[in-house]
């Protein structure tokens, strides 16, 4: 399975600082507390180590991570966390020259917020991580969807874990996707018997009176009232219902996941959504 589903650019922007920071999020991120501020000049010395601590104090909370190069920060931020500081904001320039210094940074501003590293010693935020991963994977297949839900789920205020790099994130997904397929088969595998698998798998074929696979015939739903857009539906009902789909358990799979089936060429969802016409046979 593909780890890899974001292009260069597009792992280049989610990795950066956003090119711009509202009013709203100046006041509410950038604004230090006393105790904050107190904090920042005890913690560490000189001018450009005090003003990137201070935006890294700043950013976690905003963005739930913190971008590797720090002096790359929207100037009004800078400017805002650097007056509350009393140093200049040119400061900055001169911040991070060694990598060791802005990590052990970031370790101790999550320490401060009470965040978690997911790669922590303990492993315990990334097993976290793993699980919810899973747990979604299991409902949504898009890994694009998964990437999002995972960007809102670790900074929340019960979780508050530091989002890994998105190379790193993307490489969970795959493998929580993986998980997620095992999973899947084992609940539907009772389902399966010798006798609806090979059913099933003849609506992927492309029987000699159709020009079409029965899985396309099914997908075309009626677009008009007329007689013949009838007779079409009432044929795909009739044609699933000998195939005993209808009865079906499928509880056991979420439903977003039950059109992801359906789309693969497991016609579930076309079942249910036809499952309450009145059986005309």
């Amino acid at each position: 399975m593909a780890t890899q589903f974001f292009s260069s650019s597009e792992i280049g922007e989610l990795e950066s600082w956003p090119a711009e920071v509202g009013r709203d999020e100046l006041v509410q991120y950038f604004q230090p507390a006393v105790e904050d501020v107190e904090w920042v000049h005890r913690t560490t010395r000189g001018a450009p180590n005090k003003l990137g601590l201070g935006l890294q104090l700043a950013a976690l909370p905003w963005l739930g991570f913190v971008r590797a190069d720090v002096r790359a920060a929207p100037p009004p931020a800078v400017a805002r966390v650097a007056t509350q500081l009393g140093v200049e904001p040119g400061a900055l320039m001169h911040y991070g020259r060694r990598e060791q210094t802005r990590s052990d940074h970031l370790r101790l501003v999550a320490q401060r917020l009470g965040w978690h590293a997911a790669e922590d010693e303990d492993r315990s935020a990334w097993q976290a991580l793993r699980e919810f991963l899973v747990d979604r994977a299991i409902e949504h297949d898009v890994p694009s969807v998964l990437f999002r839900l995972a960007t809102e789920h670790l900074p929340s205020r019960d979780v508050r874990i530091v989002r890994p790099g998105v190379v790193s994130l993307m490489e969970e997904i795959a493998s929580a996707r993986e998980v997620a397929e095992r999973e899947v088969f084992a609940r539907i595998e009772p389902l399966l018997t010798e006798r609806r698998v090979a059913e099933l798998g003849s609506v992927l074929e492309v029987a000699p009176e159709m020009p079409v696979s029965r899985l396309t015939w099914l997908h075309r739903g009626a677009t008009s009232y007329s007689p013949s857009a009838i007779r079409a539906e009432v044929d795909q009902v009739l044609f699933l219902r000998g195939l005993d789909v209808d009865a079906l358990d499928l509880s056991v799979i979420p439903e977003a996941r039950r059109r992801r089936l359906a789309g693969l060429g497991v016609p579930v969802v076309l079942a249910e959504q036809r499952a309450d016409m009145p059986d005309l046979r």
